[in-house]
């Protein structure tokens, strides 16, 4: 959560392959995210903007073709451009290029930098919200409709930690209501659109050409434009030979299969089909099965069979632990074999003309010192660092429920050096304005408790959508992660 994040990571990881700690015990890569599950849930599985499964992205003509193969798609209907990542739909939604949004798992008119923009752009302008959710945050309340969401133990599921490790539940009791899985709704969503309706030439911003009509293509393997995509993309052949119920539920229900009606067990068939993206690329994962087993809490890729079970990497890269290193290598960096880059020195890269083969070796970058794009000055004096409580770790929609955690933390509140307290004439429990050049919240003033800022810097936490500090934060963006800076802007500080 910096204007420069990735390269401070590189710097992290550059300390610890020089200095020899990595891929042993106490010396594992984790992910530097403040959602450890989010390289799992997220990155693993293609989610992102410019990702396929597996790691893969959609601008190598190899990963497009490799997906459409499994996937049983047409050559051509994968868009090779890099969709808008989360910070750019906001923009999008502001200057009117993106009309319709969907969310889900997340909370984004309260989770995103300089929020004002974004809340007035879902308010005002002409496009249609949509937000799954199981609580009225704030995101739900600038929604055009809002889909009530089955939470985690209402349905089946699957989630992927920071140390590789993929774990996965069972449904424990129906989700109340109306409420239904995400799963459910994308399902139905996908039964609205016939093939003839997205798969014919289509003009697409930015992408010389357009996408191609694959139509004809798809009639020759043996679609019918009046298929509709949940028929093409879910419910195929193939999935529906995973049928439902299936013993491996030991009893358990499942609303989603339930509800669609046609015998199959969507959850296990597609992740036994997201497993074919990584088997034999070391990314292996066990078979849905597996992972249910009484014993077994997670596994971490990639999990291959020895002497007929299914075995786990605790550390990659060490041939020690991980099948996927060359025998007397001892650590082999086998995930950029094939690769070239750049060398350079401390002042520059050598050129585009002079390239090393990095295959089985890390990579190591020297990055520059990069300053903050917004310092504090005589009119805004002060740091603000944003960020999260014990008790509540995200938006608390769902923790300031909880009455134990209510009450140890009901409110946020502005942490501020005791020194600086007494320059501004403030003391603590006074109301007070933290503002910015982009907004201003009220809060109380907090100079004791559990937190001890330096001088010059006030910190407070944004689980409290009645202290909306990401109306004040700075929307700086890193250019490679496209994660904005959370952790530092200029604020000043005075009485309400």
């Amino acid at each position: 959560q910096h204007q420069r994040g990735s390269w401070v990571n590189e710097q992290a990881y550059m300390n610890h392959l020089l200095t020899g700690r990595q891929c042993k015990p106490g010396d594992g890569a984790f992910s530097l995210t403040g959602q450890p599950s989010a390289c799992g849930t997220a990155r693993e599985v293609g989610v992102f903007a410019h990702r396929l499964p597996a790691d893969m992205v959609v601008m190598n003509p190899k990963h497009r073709a490799h997906t459409e193969e499994i996937w049983k798609l047409p050559a051509g209907t994968i868009n090779p451009q890099m969709g808008s990542h989360f910070v750019k739909i906001m923009r999008d939604l502001e200057d009117g290029s993106c009309l319709f949004n969907l969310t889900q798992v997340n909370n984004p008119w309260q989770n995103t930098a300089n929020v004002n923009h974004w809340i007035k752009a879902a308010r005002n302008m002409n496009n249609f919200i949509v937000v799954a959710d199981a609580y009225p945050g704030v995101s739900a309340k600038v929604a055009d409709l809002i889909l009530p969401a089955a939470m985690i133990n209402e349905k089946w599921g699957a989630y992927g930690n920071a140390e590789r490790r993929t774990q996965v539940w069972r449904q424990q009791i129906l989700p109340p209501g109306q409420a239904r899985g995400d799963i459910w709704m994308l399902l139905e969503l996908s039964k609205r659109f016939k093939l003839k309706d997205v798969w014919g030439a289509q003009k697409i911003p930015g992408l010389e050409g357009g996408l191609p009509d694959v139509l004809p293509a798809a009639k020759a393997m043996g679609y019918s434009p009046e298929s509709t995509l949940y028929d093409v993309l879910f419910a195929t052949p193939e999935n529906k030979k995973v049928r439902w119920p299936d013993p491996i539920a030991h009893g358990h229900g499942n609303h989603v299969a339930d509800l669609l009606k046609d015998g199959w067990f969507p959850e296990k068939a597609l992740f036994e089909e997201y497993r074919k993206f990584g088997s034999g690329h070391g990314h292996d994962l066990a078979p849905f099965d597996i992972y249910h087993h009484d014993k077994v809490r997670g596994l971490k890729w990639p999990v291959v069979q020895k002497d007929g079970k299914w075995t786990e990497t605790q550390w990659r890269s060490n041939e020690k632990y991980d099948p996927y290193v060359q025998k007397g290598m001892d650590f082999d960096f086998y995930g950029n074999n094939g690769q070239k880059m750049m060398e350079g020195n401390l002042e520059k890269p050598s050129g585009p003309d002079k390239k090393v083969d990095i295959s089985h070796k890390a990579k190591i970058y020297f990055r520059p010192y990069a300053s903050p794009v917004e310092k504090p000055d005589a009119n805004y004096d002060l740091w603000l660092c944003t960020g999260r409580v014990l008790e509540h770790w995200h938006s608390g929609t769902m923790t300031r429920r909880v009455p134990e955690l209510h009450r140890a933390v009901p409110n946020a509140v502005c942490w501020i050096n005791q020194k600086d307290a007494d320059a501004k004439g403030l003391k603590r429990n006074d109301l007070v304005w933290v503002e910015s050049r982009r907004g201003k919240v009220k809060v109380r003033l907090e100079t004791g408790g559990r937190n001890r800022v330096p001088r010059g810097l006030v910190y407070v936490p944004w689980f409290d959508e009645g202290v909306l500090i990401n109306k004040v934060t700075l929307d700086a963006t890193c250019p490679l992660s496209k994660e904005t800076d959370y952790k530092k802007c200029a604020v000043k500080v005075y009485k309400a």
